[in-house]
Parts: structure tokens; C-alpha cells; sequence
């Protein structure tokens, strides 16, 4: 069974600048750009699969490939700072669209995500992009984070500035370590 990131319209003519290895990878694989996203493997308990994060599988009308992707922080583009995160900036809302809606889906496939998860792992992809996995949604987000950088063109402080402001997002409704408040604020802005 296959995940499927959902594809708002708003955005589906969103023009990307394809890392190389991720621009080989479509090409390998005959994957048109119009519909690419990001498949994540469950196995039959529905439970995730995924065995390399590295291993990110793509998908696109019907077909598959697989990209491998050496480290984040290889994928750091340029050197531009990122505008003042207090609201989502416009040109930015298609990356925490893309980042979020995804693991809002795989939330509801799997169960929901407390918010201190949430914060610990966008947390951790933020000030350690590379650092050991702490858990199967932490791979989830950071083969998003991964499609992200490879799809558009972002520096090291743009790609910190992002996933800093997810992470305040996650406190913003944060109530106690079990709640689940950021998950159903997300079920709510995409529905």
C-alpha cells in the first residue's frame, strides 16, 4: 500500500528547480513533474516501512522511482536569508503546504502525532538535518524536507527559518505532551 500526498490545486503549477540527482531520477524513471510526490511504503498492520530514509520514492501518475539522496545538508543551495517567518511568507507557503499536508496524511494513516513529537522532530531536522532517526514519522519528514530541497532552490538559513517556524507553529498549540492540537489544526486548515 502506497501513501499519496495530496495536490492542491493552488500549487500544482508551481514551477520547481530539480536538485541534479532528483532531476536524473525523474528522467530514469519517466516521472512527469505536473503530479511528483513523495510515496511512503506501509506494510499490511498499516504501520510505515520505510528501511532506508535515504530511499526516497517518488511517484507520479501511476509510476514509481526511487531517489537516493546523500544528505540534506548536501542539498543547501545559495546563501540567501530568509524574509521574517511571523506569518507564512507567499513564496514559501508551498514548502510548509507541502511538508505539512503530507504528514498530516500519514498522521491519519498511522494515528495521530502528539505535538511534542511533532516539535521534537521538526526540532531536530532543523538544528541536526542529518542526525540519527528518532522514529518512523522523523523519516517521514525528513524524506519532505529532502523533496522539499529538491525541488527548489534554498540556503541553509532559509531551510532553518522554515522548519524554526514549524517548530513554534507545533508550540503555538502545544498543550501537554500528549496533546494532539497541531494535528487537528492541520486536519482543519486542509479540509
Amino acid at each position: 500500500m502506497w501513501w499519496k500526498k495530496k495536490k492542491s490545486k493552488r500549487y500544482a503549477e508551481e514551477v520547481f528547480d530539480l536538485f541534479p540527482s532528483l532531476e536524473f531520477a525523474v528522467k530514469k524513471n519517466r516521472l512527469s513533474l505536473d503530479l511528483l510526490q513523495v510515496g511512503f511504503p506501509m506494510n499490511n498492520e498499516k504501520m510505515l516501512a520505510i528501511q532506508d530514509r535515504r530511499c526516497v520514492i517518488l511517484e507520479s501518475e501511476g509510476r514509481t522511482g526511487k531517489w537516493y539522496i546523500d544528505s540534506l545538508r548536501g542539498m543547501f543551495r545559495g546563501s540567501k536569508a530568509p524574509p521574517s517567518m511571523e506569518r507564512y511568507p507567499e513564496e514559501y507557503v508551498p514548502l510548509f503546504f507541502t511538508i505539512e499536508s503530507n504528514a498530516l496524511s500519514v498522521a491519519d494513516s498511522i494515528g495521530d502525532i502528539t505535538d511534542d513529537e511533532f516539535e521534537r522532530i521538526y526540532s531536530a531536522i532543523r538544528r541536526r538535518p542529518d542526525g540519527r532517526s528518532i522514529g518512523d514519522m522523523h523519516d517521514v519528514v525528513y524524506q519532505l524536507a529532502a523533496f522539499v530541497l529538491g525541488t527548489r532552490s534554498l540556503s541553509q538559513l532559509e531551510f532553518e527559518a522554515v522548519f524554526g517556524q514549524l517548530t513554534r507553529s507545533v508550540r503555538g498549540w502545544k498543550e501537554g505532551p500528549v496533546s494532539r492540537n497541531y494535528v487537528d489544526y492541520l486536519r482543519n486548515s486542509f479540509s
